[in-house]
């Protein structure tokens, strides 16, 4: 039977994560139903966080990129493994793969300050190292190297520019791009890129738990991420979203479950605040208000916060892949966007007009926005599934690309497509 390798996230502290695995996983069984996935993961595993899985996971066994590359060296050379059991067990998975692929969702997207100093583009070389040496290894092993469907950029910062450019270059056969946006700058980063597919993300093939809508049930998906990006100076983000809560309750008697997403860490790095404290500040503010609580989502298995959202009437969402749940799911969402990924899902499934910018996010728009859509659910919902089977078969039809068992081309730019 022949496997693929995958590896760049967590099934736990990040509901992205098993998404995106969860996703890959439909979309290898539509695509090549012989595949044998394994999965190495960027956090110590939690039985209920991949409770389910129907694929060997793993936790990836490296943190020094030297000790990974000297491990390589003794087996591409000279056919040796190493003594260690758990890196032991990663290189026979990796000889037996016929692909390696990297599952990332953004890569390049430049943070606040400015990288300066000397001698860039080794620190570049550095960081790209760390990130992605697995598919390097592929690459000078002769075996396919995917990235994963992903945004790119926007790559503000010189270093973020070179750091794209030596991965489009060098560590990568296969790329393919979530947003038209991704793909223009990706070809402005890299030559070799300008035929870059575009398809959506594949967490829209995550399977999709068979629950009741609840119509009087609303979900307020919670992000810190918003909280940092939020435009508006009248009102915190925070405060916001507990008008909206308290809004959904009176008007409209809903219970408001508040969703997090994300806690733990980022890149490896602890957060300092998570989305479940963002939840619990809100429930704070709304000073005991009967109906509204925070969801139990972390530590456990992604198909139940899947669930929580396709049971909802409606949902509200500053997170990528709580929208991408709702959506496939047929659940009616008002989007929070700070990226363009945001309007380009929301234009996938016919949503525009349930879009708003964190600019745009005053309580008063929200709050109409928010009736709007409660007053137009099952109209909306119809819409959406109308959508779902072409939005599908554009993410099956990125995965052949990925999947194929031919050869890649060996050039150093290589080609997408």
């Amino acid at each position: 039977m022949a496997r693929i390798l995958v590896y760049g996230y967590p099934s736990d502290w990040n509901f992205g994560g098993p998404s995106i695995i969860l996703g890959f996983r439909e979309l290898a069984r539509r695509c090549r139903p012989d595949l044998e996935m394994v999965c190495y993961e960027t956090a110590p595993l939690t039985p209920a966080a991949v409770a389910g899985y129907d694929f060997r996971t793993r936790v990836f066994p490296y943190r020094r990129t030297g000790r990974f590359w000297a491990d390589w060296l003794m087996w591409r050379v000279f056919g040796k493994y190493p003594r260690d059991a758990a890196r032991r067990e990663f290189w026979k998975d990796f000889a037996s793969a016929e692909a390696v692929v990297n599952l990332f969702g953004i890569c390049f997207c430049s943070g606040p300050g400015r990288i300066k100093g000397p001698f860039l583009r080794l620190r570049a070389l550095k960081a790209m190292l760390k990130k992605f040496s697995p598919n390097l290894a592929a690459r000078l092993s002769r075996k396919k190297s995917v990235k994963c469907t992903c945004s790119y950029g926007p790559a503000k910062r010189e270093f973020d520019r070179i750091c794209a450019r030596l991965a489009s270059r060098y560590f990568f056969g296969v790329m393919v791009a979530r947003e038209e946006e991704s793909r223009s700058r990706l070809a402005g980063l890299s030559r070799g890129r300008r035929n870059t597919p575009v398809a959506p993300d594949v967490a829209n093939l995550a399977p999709v738990p068979e629950t009741e809508r609840e119509d009087g049930l609303a979900g307020l998906v919670t992000s810190y991420k918003m909280e940092q990006e939020w435009k508006r100076d009248d009102v915190s983000y925070v405060d916001c979203m507990a008008g909206l809560a308290r809004h959904a309750r009176r008007v409209h008697g809903l219970r408001v479950a508040l969703i997090p997403n994300q806690d733990g860490y980022l890149d490896g790095r602890p957060l300092r605040r998570g989305d479940t404290a963002v939840a619990k500040d809100i429930l704070a503010r709304l000073g005991g208000e009967p109906g509204v609580f925070v969801a139990e989502t972390l530590g456990r298995p992604a198909m139940e916060t899947k669930a929580l959202l396709a049971r909802c009437a409606v949902v509200v969402s500053p997170r990528y892949h709580a929208c991408v749940a709702a959506l496939s799911s047929g659940t009616p969402l008002l989007t929070l966007g700070w990226h363009e990924k945001y309007s380009e899902l929301a234009a996938l499934y016919g949503q525009e007009r349930w879009m708003r910018r964190a600019e745009d996010c005053s309580a008063e728009e929200l709050e109409r926005a928010f009736d709007a859509l409660f007053a137009a659910r099952a109209v909306v919902s119809d819409a959406i599934r109308a959508r779902a089977a072409a939005v599908r078969d554009a993410v099956v039809a990125s995965g052949r690309l990925m999947l194929a068992a031919e050869k890649e081309d060996k050039g150093k730019g290589g080609s997408a497509g």
